[in-house]
């Protein structure tokens, strides 16, 4: 068995394909502008120089760990000066887990006539992960798996999604079934006053205060988010960098740049197409993305629009939101 936990988001995965199907000859047989400039493996050392292929026998030099560290090697390279064709990458098979973002810039492209090439060793396979592989586990007499992460527990570093042999695993929720509903608007804290909402009611049972780690307790939403002013989705304790938006659908008609920071696993970024928001009619229109998103509708008169408000159409109401 193989878990691994997922940490964030890896934007240079989308060279992944060419890392893994674009080495096209073992380096000794390549012409020379197409030999490697720099190696990186999981056998390297990244104070090394990184222009062997495999570590020397003595251990004194051989190719690096990270593609992190290749890159600003090849960095280094260009602005020495226009080398002499294409500075290459060469990547051994293997798992490299990126402590953050791997991020490449215009710069990074190199020059007409001698671009820059990130690839895979011929006939190997290597794997740029934002997650990291979880060992440990044993088995308890209830037949459950657990792994104890001290790093994890000690606030070092935390995580939302667990992977087993490539398959996510679900997290433990509360309800098992349906949803918790906000029960009472609550008036913003002085902290966030102004700059939007940052606690709400909820109904009794639904929290409990003396749950173990309150603090890492994560409320799962998936809502339509519509807001209109230009003041962040998220204020005072609950501000973007620090909670995760999951499967909702996000809307501001005139600020829809606010709908972008923060974490939006699974989320959708469109118009959720209400019947008439300027009336306040939030009903769906049928063909609005947030159906597609499997949101669950709820009763009107629990979350739909006011009592005044047409309710002629067979449109379906607007699930539980913000609005």
């Amino acid at each position: 068995m193989i878990a691994r936990a997922a940490t964030g988001t890896v934007p240079a995965l989308a060279a992944l394909a060419a890392l893994v199907g674009g080495a096209r000859a073992q380096d000794a047989r390549a012409p020379a502008a197409e030999r490697a400039t720099f190696h990186v493996s999981v056998a390297g050392r990244d104070e090394w120089s990184g222009t062997l292929a495999r570590p020397a026998a003595d251990g004194s030099d051989g190719p690096f760990a990270s593609v992190a560290r290749a890159q600003r090697a090849v960095r280094a390279l260009l602005a020495a000066g226009a080398p002499e064709g294409p500075p290459v990458v060469s990547i051994a098979g293997g798992r490299y887990e990126l402590e953050r973002p791997l991020v490449f810039a215009p710069d990074d492209s190199g020059a007409e006539g001698a671009p820059v090439v990130y690839r895979a060793r011929a006939g190997e396979r290597p794997v740029l992960s934002g997650g990291r592989r979880v060992g440990g586990w044993t088995v308890g007499d209830d037949g459950r798996w657990r792994a104890t992460l001290a790093d994890v527990r000690a606030g070092a570093w935390s995580f939302a999604q667990l992977f087993v042999n490539d398959q996510r695993r679900f997290r433990p929720r509360l309800p098992r079934a349906g949803y918790h509903l906000i029960a009472a608007s609550v008036e913003p804290s002085a902290q966030a006053a102004g700059r939007g909402h940052d606690r709400f009611g909820y109904a009794e049972g639904d929290v409990d205060p003396d749950w173990s780690r309150i603090e890492d307790v994560e409320l799962f939403a998936r809502n339509v988010v519509y807001w209109t002013n230009a003041s962040p989705l998220l204020a005072g304790n609950w501000q973007d960098e620090g909670f995760d938006w999951e499967e909702n659908l996000l809307w501001n008609p005139g600020h829809a740049e606010l709908c972008a920071p923060g974490r939006r696993g699974g989320s959708l970024v469109a118009d959720p197409l209400f019947v008439d928001p300027a009336r306040d009619d939030y009903r769906l229109r049928p063909d609005s993305p947030a159906l597609a998103l499997g949101i669950e509708l709820l009763d009107p008169e629990l979350v739909g629009p006011p009592a005044n408000a047409a309710a002629t159409s067979d449109l379906p109401p607007v699930p539980a939101g913000f609005h």
